[in-house]
């Protein structure tokens, strides 16, 4: 933030101070203090020399960022910035320890300065950069390095999503861990997409623009997503979901611990995994969600089936377009309808769906002992019970969907049937 005129001689003469000390100790260590301060065109380097952190100009820009990228690639990509919103002049920014509060702030040559963090009760504090590409704020000198964390970047993520980050809430503070896409390559300000986990309390990823749910990964089930397929053949991300009176969240580590894999919510709106290929030196990016039309949040509405191979949609057996003008003139969002309205009695059956995979409001019965045919029992005595479906690839355990069916897409993998609960006609069928 810019500070008043009347503090403005003040900073400039702090900055000088800082400068000279810089030149002075400024080196490539892993850490800062108040009398080793970080110069712009200086870097840190963790420990193992897997993160550095440092001053940069992103695309053709010229304001400069501190930002953190890992130290041996040799095509750079920044996984973290600290002032998105707040860049500097050239060559002339200063990361330093504020000696009065503790805390690690941004300086330059313009009286500017902004303060990276705010959580600091005590003015001995020390700023590490990890192996993990975590930057941390210790209680402690440059003596004791091993002192109460105070603060990490880990807490405040940009766009990229590193083995090790929490992605969700934290219920303690209230503090929602997501990522958000730069507004261009020149410009890592915060742009129009978001991603995080989903605020209804089901263990799943969305994607947002603005406020609009625009990619959802589908419910998580413990080995895979329920939207992302791919995951059953090629698993990259060991991920982890966690749910207690501290916070909810998705955590990951890798497979191979050899590579650097990496989840970035890009500008265009799709969430990237990219990978480093040593051998050819470059990143490659294995899997952009969503890329298809069948990808994006609810593109058939409730009921409506998206058809895979060829993206288009069709309500599901036993439902039928709520205004056939609209959905002949292309919009597909408005929903299907029940032909003949549920009366939750002896007459209702289920029809099945093979071939389709979808997400939505279920709730999972843990019991992996239950067969199929317990599932359909369980939901036919349960009036609110709209659709059932084994929980588990070996036809076991059970899930039920309680609300409206979103998200059905028709693929030609094998996973579980979907069973939707109908309203027999007169003959029988549905």
């Amino acid at each position: 933030m810019m500070i008043r005129k009347s503090g403005k001689l003040f900073i400039l003469l702090s900055f000088f101070i800082f400068y000279c000390l810089c030149i002075r100790f400024s080196h490539a260590a892993d850490t800062i203090t108040q009398d080793q301060p970080l110069l712009d065109g200086k870097t840190l380097i963790s420990a193992g020399e897997v993160f550095e952190l440092g001053f940069f100009s992103p695309g053709k820009s010229k304001n400069r960022y501190v930002g953190i990228w890992y130290k041996k690639v040799t095509k750079r990509r920044v996984v973290w910035v600290a002032n998105r919103k707040n860049p500097v002049s050239p060559s002339s920014g200063v990361l330093t320890i504020n000696s009065t509060n503790g805390n690690l702030m941004i300086l330059d040559k313009n009286g500017s300065n902004f303060m990276v963090t705010t959580d600091s009760a005590t003015n001995q504090t020390i700023a590490r950069l990890l192996d993990s590409g975590n930057l941390i704020l210790i209680e402690g000198n440059s003596t004791n390095h091993e002192g109460r964390v105070i603060w990490q970047s880990f807490d405040y993520p940009t766009d990229t999503y590193l083995p090790g980050m929490k992605l969700g809430v934290n219920r303690t503070s209230g503090r929602k861990w997501v990522l958000s896409s730069w507004t261009s390559e020149d410009d890592p300000a915060p742009g129009n997409f978001t991603n995080g986990i989903d605020s209804d309390g089901l263990a799943q990823f969305f994607t947002w623009k603005g406020r609009q749910k625009y990619w959802t990964s589908g419910t998580w089930n413990g080995k895979f997503f329920s939207l992302l397929p791919e995951m059953r053949t090629y698993p990259i991300f060991n991920y982890s979901y966690v749910s207690n009176e501290d916070g909810r969240y998705f955590i990951y580590s890798l497979y191979d611990k050899t590579r650097i894999s990496i989840s970035v919510m890009d500008v265009s709106g799709q969430m990237k995994l990219w990978s480093w290929f040593e051998d050819h030196q470059s990143w490659f990016s294995l899997s952009s969600q969503p890329s298809k039309a069948c990808e994006f949040y609810a593109p058939c509405g409730a009921y409506g089936i998206c058809d895979g191979s060829t993206s288009l949609c069709k309500c599901l057996p036993g439902f039928e377009p709520y205004s056939r003008r609209d959905w002949h003139a292309g919009d597909k969002s408005n929903r299907c309808m029940r032909r003949i309205q549920l009366k939750c009695g002896n007459d209702d059956g289920f029809s099945r769906l093979s071939g389709m995979i979808f997400s939505g409001h279920a709730r999972v019965l843990k019991n992996s002992s239950l067969s199929l045919e317990e599932c359909e029992s369980e939901c036919r005595r349960n009036c609110s019970c709209i659709a059932y479906a084994s929980a588990h690839d070996n036809r076991t355990g059970c899930s039920f969907w309680d609300g409206e069916l979103i998200n059905l897409r028709e693929i030609s993998d094998k996973v579980p049937d979907l069973y939707v609960r109908q309203q027999a006609t007169r003959n029988g069928k549905f």
